[in-house]
């Protein structure tokens, strides 16, 4: 008889186990965590425990190993043995970061879904603050974050030391949809996202935008009206990559100059040449389109593109460059020479005729041909 009841405890406390299991397992969790991993055996493991230790504990993490040829496939199974909030995805075969993360997408079944690349870390307190945000600020389709970013330099010994530094966001949601005319600027590791704006409108990464995916996801959420806030506190500690082929970086420059085409083509029929233009031209143009098209902040606009173009006391020179269009800025002795918006900085070797030769601090000499009326400079072809 003693040993019937012992069963029946038995019985009663395993049951009482799997159905709070299943109970949980059936309840929707408040965030989806989305993560890709590809060959990381090495960091991911401090990705996943940065996770898991969030003081907000309300979240399923989706976790997708893309394929991956070393161990970790068994370090992501270990993780998930300890913690049933882990949601392990399988591709048979290297699918790329794209694919998995709109995997994930579809799986995720939180209100809010919080994306972490596997060789950065959260600090503690980030989906508390982001969730909190979230709730309170209804209109936000997504929010992104502050961080911290480490990479590393050599010391004057030849040593690699490891640096940290604080990286703030954009601000508020007007400023960031005319920032996105020109560049990225948003911490893809940092961002929440609103599941319900995603499905109404039927939001996704795109494949065509490889390396740009983020960048391209923004542009669409602000271009279906949708608003990008930004916590200024670093909640995130990320890692600049430094192993990635010359393919991402090419990929990344392609995909990004086409999100600027697509964002220009809402207030010009010729974008494809609009986006080689100096940012100054292009604010200038887009403050007398705005005016009529109201898709922008008009007083924000106005007052970007007073930061943005030089003042009429500097010697401003355009140049049409191969990698980078901007103005140069002319010293008063014409023996210096900076870009406007890149900062770099030059010696002036001579500048007599049409002819404008430079050597700039950071490689090496470049010659130009200027039309000194217009005040216009384009990069000399060699013959």
């Amino acid at each position: 008889m003693r040993r019937l009841w012992g069963v029946l405890v038995i019985l009663a406390v395993v049951g009482g186990i799997v159905a709070s299991h299943v109970y949980f397992m059936g309840k929707k969790p408040i965030v989806s965590v989305v993560m890709s991993t590809y060959n990381r055996a090495d960091r991911v493991g401090r990705a996943i425990e940065s996770v898991l230790n969030q003081t907000f504990k309300n979240f399923e993490f989706i976790i997708i190993n893309d394929g991956s040829t070393d161990n970790t496939s068994a370090v992501l199974k270990e993780f998930k043995k300890k913690d049933h909030r882990i949601v392990l995805v399988e591709n048979k075969e290297n699918k790329g970061l794209i694919y998995s993360l709109n995997r994930g997408l579809d799986l995720a079944r939180g209100k809010y879904i919080a994306r972490i690349d596997d060789d950065d870390e959260m600090l503690p307190k980030r989906l508390e603050k982001q969730v909190a945000y979230m709730d309170e600020t209804t209109d936000a389709a997504v929010l992104c974050t502050g961080y911290y970013a480490f990479y590393e330099r050599e010391n004057s010994q030849g040593q690699k030391i490891r640096l940290r530094g604080r990286v703030g966001c954009p601000a508020p949601p007007d400023q960031v949809y005319i920032n996105l005319h020109f560049a990225n600027g948003l911490s893809h590791p940092t961002s929440m996202l609103r599941k319900s704006f995603l499905d109404d409108k039927k939001l996704m990464y795109n494949q065509s935008y490889k390396s740009a995916e983020d960048y391209k996801l923004w542009s669409d959420v602000v271009r279906r009206g949708g608003k990008i806030y930004c916590l200024q506190e670093p909640l995130t500690e990320y890692t600049r990559a430094g192993d990635n082929p010359f393919s991402f970086y090419r990929n990344m420059g392609i995909g990004s100059r086409q999100v600027r085409i697509d964002m220009l083509s809402d207030f010009f029929d010729n974008p494809e040449e609009i986006v080689r233009y100096p940012k100054c031209d292009i604010l200038r143009q887009l403050v007398d389109k705005n005016k009529d098209k109201k898709i922008l902040n008009q007083t924000r606009l106005e007052d970007e593109a007073e930061r943005s173009c030089p003042k009429s006391d500097l010697d401003a020179w355009r140049v049409k460059h191969p990698f980078w269009q901007d103005y140069l800025i002319l010293s008063q002795d014409k023996k210096s020479i900076y870009r406007f918006d890149g900062r770099d900085k030059a010696r002036v070797i001579s500048f007599e005729g049409n002819e404008l030769v430079l050597k700039w601090e950071n490689w090496g000499q470049e010659t130009f041909v200027c039309d000194r009326q217009k005040k216009e400079c384009s990069v000399k072809k060699e013959k």
